[in-house]
């Protein structure tokens, strides 16, 4: 009796079938089907997810056009793969589909699940595909042999390399002054540049002989002794969140993933998975409290030794309500803790001052609706609450009772091009810095940079 239309005789399965998007096109499996909610089809950007015949996800196809080759540079980068090997086509794991080229990697969560990443540079196309698990090799590599990238060639030359620019010259631009505190900044260049193609995701600790910097999944720990020379360099699987030091001198790297290290100088002396996104140290490294956004999930962690243990914990007021709908940033001060978030029936974001028991101390609101909105650091001095806000690039101050004197921008103190991300610390021996972020003047990258605050009160 004959097969059905699309069926195979010899394995009863649905046919192979050719697949024509708006920027790619190739032979999948005749079971997949489109998931059309949640694909995207336009013209510079076309997303596609299949699912199998038991509604699971398959695999996904992305193509992006984008002039601007720096965030594929940086998903190379972050991930250990020399752009050098990129540029000349020489990658361990290099992968070509047509004049499309990249790498090809194996989901080191599930290990199961597996992709490919290139760029082609004529068309300024990204190419981002992925397997999940259960994909066929055969169905694989059936899907590259037939697989056409239809983006138009446009010419495209992408940009130099961070390897051929020139380093960043970090220069302090003056003294800035408001309510009675003078901020002021040194500039300290490291022995060699840090160069990143993201202009988020970094942070920087200084405890003892050491400064520790996180870029992306990648750990840099510099001699403050020697010029600020590379000790260490340490790769992470996923990106660190921030990074925290403990009155101990010991520096705890933190994974968006509950996973954490805790260094002393060189070496991981302790390791703890919280299961929370993000964990943050009081002084004392005897305790800390998680976050993850939502108000009603977080916990108070307690150390002791390689153990620890967890305790539900509220942000409230006297009267036991909460006042911010959820955590977008929370500091641990010596006798307090600072958190950032959109107000309780406002759409505003203040911060909150709570003691070690959950308790409101006092509110710090912006002068007016928005005018608080990326809160990257916090610190208390002497005479004031100070707090980075990366959105605005600059520092919002309170006095002591919780009245706001106004904002200092950042290129007061610190000549900038195209700043990203940056904040302020308060380092175990009372010192404050600022680690940032800044684009190159000739653009070939961006740049981490290391500054020391002085605060005059």
């Amino acid at each position: 009796m004959p097969s059905p239309d699309g069926i195979c005789s010899s394995c009863g399965k649905a046919k192979p079938v050719q697949h024509e998007g708006k920027l790619w096109e190739a032979t999948i499996p005749g079971e997949w089907v489109v998931d059309e909610e949640e694909s995207v089809n336009q013209d510079f950007y076309e997303k596609t997810i299949f699912k199998d015949k038991e509604g699971n996800i398959a695999a996904y196809i992305d193509i992006s056009i984008e002039e601007d080759p720096s965030g594929f540079r940086d998903v190379l980068f972050q991930d250990g793969y020399g752009l050098n090997a990129y540029q000349n086509k020489e990658m361990e794991n290099g992968f070509s589909l047509g004049n499309a080229y990249g790498m090809a990697y194996i989901d080191e969560v599930s290990g199961k699940g597996n992709g490919v990443y290139l760029r082609e540079e004529a068309a300024a196309a990204n190419v981002d595909i992925y397997f999940f698990e259960g994909m066929k090799t055969e169905e694989q590599e059936k899907f590259y042999e037939t697989f056409q990238l239809k983006a138009k060639d446009m010419g495209n030359k992408d940009g130099p390399y961070h390897f051929d620019g020139k380093r960043y010259e970090g220069k302090a631009s003056g003294t800035a002054e408001l309510g009675g505190i003078k901020l002021s900044a040194e500039y300290i260049e490291l022995a060699e540049p840090l160069a990143s193609y993201s202009p988020f995701d970094m942070d920087g600790m200084i405890s003892g002989d050491y400064a520790y910097i996180i870029s992306g999944k990648k750990l840099f720990i510099y001699n403050r002794d020697d010029n600020m020379k590379l000790e260490k360099k340490v790769d992470y699987p996923r990106k660190i969140d921030h990074i925290e030091a403990t009155k101990d001198g010991r520096v705890w790297v933190q994974g968006s993933y509950g996973e954490t290290d805790v260094y002393d100088g060189l070496e991981v002396k302790n390791n703890y998975h919280i299961h929370k996104n993000i964990l943050h140290i009081h002084n004392s490294g005897e305790w800390g409290i998680t976050s993850k956004v939502r108000m009603d999930d977080i916990e108070k962690v307690h150390f002791n030794g390689d153990q620890f243990t967890t305790e539900a914990f509220r942000y409230v007021n006297q009267s036991g309500e909460q006042i911010q709908k959820q955590e977008e940033g929370t500091f641990i001060l010596e006798d307090k803790i600072a958190v950032a978030g959109v107000k309780m029936e406002e759409d505003f974001k203040i911060i909150g001052l709570y003691d070690f028991e959950g308790k409101l101390l006092m509110e710090l609101p912006g002068p007016e609706a928005n005018a608080i909105v990326s809160v990257t650091g916090f610190v208390e001095t002497e005479k004031a609450y100070i707090a980075s806000d990366m959105t605005y690039k600059n520092f919002h101050i309170w006095n002591k009772e919780g009245k706001y004197q106004g904002d200092i921008k950042i290129d007061q103190m610190i000549q900038t091009n195209q700043i990203g991300d940056f904040n302020i610390k308060k380092t175990p021996a009372g010192d404050y810095y600022c680690t940032a972020i800044d684009q190159r003047e000739d653009k070939t990258s961006y740049e981490v940079l290391l500054y020391k605050l002085n605060i005059e009160e």
